[in-house]
């Protein structure tokens, strides 16, 4: 059902209480609307690639993580193994 005068063509307009139309906070430049959609985005593609890590710290990195895990399970493992047992009866 079609209210009268309504013309579905022309979508819905904008509301002030809708924070897509939020106004620009001052001293931010965004409304905090934008800035809550923008964060994942801003995050990932502009952050983060100022703090990855390239060539050979990264291989370092790694070696240290396998060596402490290899070290970690050695002594985790280490009283685990058991002797066979001789039945009596």
């Amino acid at each position: 059902m079609q209210t009268k005068g309504c013309d579905p063509a022309a979508g819905r307009p904008r509301r002030a209480h809708e924070p897509e139309s939020a106004p620009a906070v001052k001293g931010y430049g965004q409304s905090f609307y934008e800035i809550n959609r923008g964060y994942v985005r801003s995050i990932w593609f502009e952050r983060r690639p100022r703090y990855h890590i390239h060539g050979p710290e990264m291989k370092t990195i790694i070696i240290q993580i396998v060596l402490a895990v290899l070290i970690f399970a050695a002594g985790f493992f280490a009283g685990t193994r058991t002797r066979a047992r001789s039945r009596s009866i």
